[in-house]
């Protein structure tokens, strides 16, 4: 391509506008002398007449606007008017690609991808009574309660089924021991029975004191009375194990909400805005999010166009965001460079609308295909993400955090719900391994294993077999 630049002095438009191109310096004495600026468009610039050999001083705009089509007569203004009307050769600002102004110019090869964005101020401030839940998501703390409920009552169950629960060896007793047998072994004073005293001694771990059990592990605490059954005690440690992680996870993000300054707002889409008194919203009149409203395919977006309160500037539109009660709709990246370090100001959903950033010149300009060619290779070789990154880290800022990022959903904890049911599995295995021991303890000459078994399953689970109450008093009357 031939340099059709070689030599040439141009006149740039452009709009400062950060991190793009910088306020004139305190210093400057002619607001046109490319040693005023700073920023990404201003070193793009600086490389691109290093390498085409040309010269250039800056014009901006009389109304500085970035350039809007005005509907009723056609004509534009800002940036766009002065290359129409032959007062600048070329526009240098981060100039939105649209189909619009695509009419009017024509656009360079895109210097960066861009897209529309909602600003509001955070409400963090307003503190919801509560936030001690926030956390965890609700369908955690509703897995926690039902988790609650099904491990007290399959406890509650091990402990009536187990031949060594606080029920089943008083069952069993008094279905089929006599009370020398129930006391060999046992200091006692005759006429007593160890039958009663078991029955006094184990009296407790009712359907009250499951729940309180079970309860108590919610927040760390052990009951005052415990399974007696290896199945009952399998799935409390199972519990207890559950509830350690829980708690501590809980504990670990309770910190993160008290400490780290976080950013909430509740709205979560800009078509929240439509239909609601709590927020007005605006966009910089004659710029690209005002055009890209009005043209939209989708009449709701048309409608916030419509609606949308009229700003003079970028800064402007964040002072009202600032006061509250205001949704700022404009450009991302820039606005996303603005309100960096300010945690007061959160974005509404995400990026929309996406379009490209680039330089503007007049149609047929004979020096297009040279700026198309330069800047293809800048982006090629990462030039332009390294200067973005450049002035990003120039800016000071603090680092904001949101805190509904902190919430845990369930997804996140599903592996730690899994304790649960693994424990109710192990404790049915210990449940059976308790029946195979009975039933080998059981089984005599005259009774065999499967008898034994079926036997002590009768007594478990009916609770009765033959009423051998009168015998055992009958023995305790001897």
């Amino acid at each position: 391509i031939a340099n059709t630049l070689n030599g040439m002095h141009l006149r740039l438009g452009l709009l400062p506008e950060m991190p793009f191109i910088s306020e004139p310096s305190s210093d400057c004495e002619d607001l046109s002398s490319p040693a005023c600026y700073t920023g990404i468009n201003m070193e793009i610039i600086e490389l691109m007449a290093d390498k085409l050999n040309f010269t250039y001083h800056y014009v901006m705009p009389l109304d500085n606007k970035f350039g809007g089509k005005n509907a009723t007569t056609g004509e534009w203004n800002g940036l766009i008017k002065d290359l129409l009307d032959s007062r600048t050769d070329m526009i240098v600002v981060h100039l939105s690609n649209n189909a619009v102004r695509k009419q009017a110019i024509d656009f360079s090869y895109p210097i960066m991808d861009g897209g529309l964005g909602a600003f509001v101020k955070s409400d963090s401030e307003q503190r919801d009574v509560f936030f001690f839940l926030r956390p965890f998501d609700k369908t955690v703390w509703i897995a926690i309660l039902v988790g609650f409920v099904l491990v007290t009552v399959v406890t509650y169950i091990f402990s009536r089924l187990s031949p060594f629960g606080v029920n089943g060896s008083v069952w069993y007793c008094r279905n089929s021991c006599t009370c020398q047998r129930c006391t060999s072994g046992e200091t006692t004073k005759a006429p007593e029975c160890q039958v009663d005293a078991m029955a006094k001694k184990n009296a407790g771990l009712d359907t009250r004191e499951t729940f309180w059990l079970i309860g108590s592990g919610l927040v760390g605490k052990p009951g005052e009375k415990k399974p007696k059954s290896a199945a009952g005690r399998a799935l409390l440690v199972f519990w207890w194990f559950f509830m350690l992680l829980m708690t501590t996870m809980y504990t670990a993000n309770m910190t993160a909400f008290l400490t780290i300054s976080y950013q909430v707002s509740d709205l979560t889409n800009i078509r929240e805005l439509l239909g609601q008194d709590s927020y007005k919203w605006g966009v910089v009149d004659s710029r690209n999010p005002e055009m890209l409203l009005l043209s939209h395919i989708q009449s709701d977006y048309n409608m916030l166009g419509n609606q949308a309160v009229k700003l003079g500037s970028l800064e402007e539109g964040l002072d009202k965001v600032r006061d509250g009660g205001f949704v700022f709709i404009d450009e991302v990246p820039g606005l996303d460079y603005a309100t960096s370090g300010d945690c007061n100001i959160v974005r509404v959903g995400e990026v929309f609308q996406n379009f490209e950033l680039a330089f503007g010149l007049r149609k047929n300009s004979p020096f297009k295909d040279l700026v198309d060619t330069f800047l293809l290779e800048t982006r090629e070789k990462g030039i332009v993400d390294g200067l973005y990154k450049k002035y990003e880290q120039l800016k000071t800022s603090k680092p904001c955090s949101a805190g509904d990022s902190l919430t845990m959903h369930f997804t996140n904890l599903s592996g730690v719900f899994y304790t649960i049911p693994i424990g109710i599995a192990v404790g049915t295995l210990c449940l059976i391994a308790e029946y195979l021991y009975v039933g080998i303890k059981d089984a005599d000459g005259k009774t065999s294993f499967i008898g034994a078994m079926w036997n002590r399953a009768k007594t478990q689970l009916f609770k009765k077999r033959e009423n051998n109450d009168s015998k055992n008093e009958e023995k305790i009357a001897e």
